[in-house]
Parts: C-alpha cells; sequence; structure tokens
C-alpha cells in the first residue's frame, strides 16, 4: 500500500491524534517569542554547540599523492540515484529527490559532469554546505524548553546524490577495517546484532559466575565530534588521500539556518558535528567511534557494543572484583578518549547493571571522578533489561502497547463496514506485530 492511498491517510488519522497546526508557544522570561525570534534563539542554541574545541588543533594536511581520483561513472550516478529517498522535503535549493531519479541523458550527463569535476578539484558547491534546520517537538516533552525539539536538517539532494557515490568509495574501503562490534549504520547489520549478543552475555548468567554491564551515555554526540578528528580517523583507516580530500572539503564551511514556519534566522558557520541530514555524516561518525572500539577491544575479559553512539561494556566472570576491575579500566579508556576527541559524557545518565543479584550497590565505579549509578532496569535501544529473572519489565508494557493498537484498529472497523482486510493487516503488522520484533 502506497503512502498516497487516501485510505493510508484516512486510517493513520483514526488512529493517532492528529498534531496542533500552529507552532507551539515558547516563552522567556515570561514572553511568549515570535517566529524570527524563535528561529534566531534555535540557531545561537545550535550553533554554540558546533564552534570550535579551545584546545583542539587542526591535523595535518591530507598528502597530495600522484594517484589520481577515479572519474564516477554513469553506473554509480544511476545506483546513487536509486537510493535517494522518495516524499522527502526539498532542499534550500528547491530540487527534489524524484526529479534528479528521472534525469534524461542530457540532465544525467550534465549531472555527471558535474560530479567528476567537483571531484577532480575537490571544491564542493556552497550551496551543497548550506542546511536548513526545522525544530521538531519531542514526543511527551514540554514546548516552553527549546531543548524539547529535534533538529531536523534538509540538505541539498544534489549534494546527497554525489554523498552517495562517495560513501560507496569509502566503504568499499573501511567495511573490513571496522570492528565486528560496531553496528550502527552499516549494511547487514541491525540493532537485533548488538541485542542479541548483549542478551546472550548478560542475561543468562551461570551459577558460578555472573555478569555486570555499564550503559554509557554521551551527550549530542553527533553535533560535538570534532571535524578534524573526524578527517584524522579516516585517515587511520587507511582510506586514499585522494578520496579523503572530498569528504574533507564537504565538512570546511558548513552552514545552516533554523527556519520557523516562514520565518528563517541568519545562517551561522558549524565547525563541531557530523553534518545532520547528509549520507555521509553517519559514515564519518561510525569512523571516529572505530577508533574508541578498537582501544576497547585491547581489554581481556571486557566486551562491549556499539550501535553509532550507544555504548555498552559488559564483563562476565565468577570474580565480582574481577567484574569491578575490567569495567573500570574500560571506563578509564572510554573517559581518556571522549577528552583526547572533546566529546561529553553524560555521567548522570550512565549507569551500570549487575545481573543476577538483588544487591542494590554490587560495584564501586567511577567515572571521571564521579561514582556511576546502579539501574535495575537499563534500557538499550528500546529493549528493557532487567537485572533479575527474566524479561517481565520489558515484557509487560510491550504487551500493554499491542493491546491499545488492537482497540484502535477494532474501533475503526468491523465485519460489515470500514476498510478492507488487506488494509488492516498491513496495519497490525506495522503497528502491533513490529512491537513484537
Amino acid at each position: 500500500m502506497a503512502v498516497a492511498d487516501g485510505c493510508f491517510w484516512n486510517i493513520l488519522k483514526r488512529i493517532y491524534a492528529p498534531r496542533p497546526l500552529s507552532t507551539p508557544a515558547i516563552k522567556i522570561n515570561n514572553a511568549a517569542l515570535t517566529c524570527n525570534q524563535k528561529a534566531k534563539h534555535f540557531i545561537r542554541l545550535y550553533s554554540r554547540r558546533a564552534k570550535r574545541h579551545p584546545y583542539s588543533y587542526p591535523t595535518a594536511p591530507i598528502p597530495v599523492t600522484d594517484t589520481e581520483s577515479i572519474p564516477i561513472t554513469a553506473a554509480e550516478l544511476e545506483r546513487a540515484q536509486r537510493l535517494l529517498p522518495k516524499g522527502t522535503a526539498a532542499a534550500p535549493d528547491g530540487i527534489y529527490g524524484e526529479a534528479l531519479q528521472h534525469l534524461g541523458p542530457r540532465a544525467k550527463a550534465e549531472t555527471l559532469a558535474l560530479f567528476n569535476e567537483s571531484l577532480r578539484t575537490v571544491v564542493v558547491p556552497v550551496s551543497w554546505k548550506v542546511g536548513i534546520i526545522v525544530p521538531l517537538l519531542k514526543p511527551r516533552k514540554k514546548a516552553t524548553d527549546l531543548d524539547s525539539f529535534r533538529p531536523v536538517t534538509l540538505t541539498s539532494c544534489l549534494s546527497k546524490l554525489m554523498e552517495w557515490i562517495i560513501a560507496a568509495r569509502i566503504r568499499d574501503v573501511i567495511e573490513t577495517k571496522l570492528t565486528p562490534q560496531q553496528s550502527g549504520f552499516r549494511s547487514g547489520h541491525f540493532t537485533l546484532d548488538q541485542l542479541s549478543h548483549l542478551r546472550a552475555a548478560l542475561t543468562r548468567p551461570t551459577l558460578d559466575s555472573r555478569a555486570g554491564a555499564v550503559f554509557v551515555d554521551y551527550a549530542k554526540a553527533f553535533d560535538t565530534v570534532e571535524h578534524d578528528r573526524i578527517v584524522s580517523a579516516m585517515r587511520e583507516m587507511d582510506i586514499p588521500p585522494h578520496i579523503i580530500r572530498w569528504p574533507a572539503s564537504f565538512l570546511k564551511g558548513r552552514q545552516a539556518k533554523v527556519r520557523v514556519n516562514s520565518k528563517s534566522s541568519p545562517p551561522m558557520l558549524f565547525h563541531r558535528g557530523v553534518p545532520q541530514g547528509t549520507v555521509l555524516g553517519p559514515l564519518m561518525f561510525i569512523t571516529v567511534m572505530n577508533t574508541l572500539s578498537k582501544r576497547l577491544s585491547q581489554v581481556p575479559l571486557l566486551f562491549h557494543g556499539l550501535f553509532a553512539d550507544d555504548l555498552t561494556l559488559a564483563v562476565r566472570h565468577v570474580n565480582r572484583d574481577i567484574i569491578n576491575s575490567t569495567l573500570q579500566q574500560g571506563l578509564n579508556i572510554v573517559d581518556e578518549w571522549s577528552k583526547n576527541y572533546f566529546m561529553e559524557i553524560n555521567v548522570d545518565k550512565t549507569k551500570y547493571t549487575l545481573f543476577g543479584t538483588t544487591n542494590p550497590h554490587p560495584l564501586s565505579l567511577k567515572l571521571r571522578g564521579i561514582p556511576v549509578g546502579p539501574e535495575k532496569a537499563p534500557k538499550l535501544l528500546g529493549i528493557t533489561f532487567q537485572n533479575y529473572r527474566g524479561m517481565s519489565t520489558h515484557v509487560g508494557p510491550t504487551r500493554q502497547r499491542m493491546n491499545f493498537r488492537l482497540l484502535q484498529l477494532a474501533a475503526i472497523s468491523s465485519t460489515t463496514w470500514g476498510s478492507k482486510r488487506d488494509v488492516l493487516r498491513t496495519f497490525y503488522l506495522t503497528l502491533v506485530q513490529a512491537q513484537m520484533l
């Protein structure tokens, strides 16, 4: 069933309450802000995070080699066209992804020439470096707080087409060099990979062994990683210099402005953070996190799992002191690495769990000199674990959500009226059965 079908939207409107059409009011000092003022406050908030760290230093220049960049082929362009998403909003340049997917022979030849010239000269058009940030209110958050809004960035679809080509070339080089512990933003890897390995390691302690885990929480990791560190991480993975130069230029001089309704803020420069809303952004981020994963892999007995910036450390052993010391060794590495990469850890939200015990404070762990607190029911990638006896903490609420969705579907259909059986089945698989997977 296509999203353009009227039946789809009619059912969706009946199941989900409609969102308010007006932008929620935001108050500063008890005074409601206009759309212009909202846009300016948001861009100041986002650009403040994106300032270069005062102790950051630029990396060495990328060496110029005799190896010339391999021209982009028509086959690469066609493959990238198929990867462009459909039904997304237009970028600042007004070009939709659907338009780029249906280029004629002449337009395709001109686009290919443009891409090859950009690759050869290592010049990224300025319009490809500009993003429009649209703040969207997070579910169940107060609209009066700026931090309650999730920034969604619209970027050039023409740039994304070029990025898919560059990303494919980078993946060909780094896929075998990424540690197996990283499951985020990789082809053939899913959240289930990390969850299944973690559950096997943590929730099945034998009589003579226990399992402990630390769930590390990074604060705004995607928004604060240094551009220079991204380039350094790509060089560490032995990506050829002629490939790295284009992403490095892509990061330099990036700008963004915030749009609230029809009002926009002035553009601001962003010196930190992977570019939101881009194709290369997630790939750049996991190359940075790979440097941490390689260091953690050297610690004996320590298991770790990564899904983008969701980091979990785990140890299974008979001796509780060894579990404590091994986890502490992993936390020390995380702390040192995070300082070197200028990434902030949310110590208050970083928790540990010792599985198979009811002791309220079984371990003594510290991060940046602050004690790490215990958590009986940690949540990771949508799954709630519990430190003792099964998964009832997760199963109970999941069952309630499924029953609620079934009641909603039953309220908008019957044996004699309502939507057809195959339409309802689609919604059942999406809204009900998907809760179990």
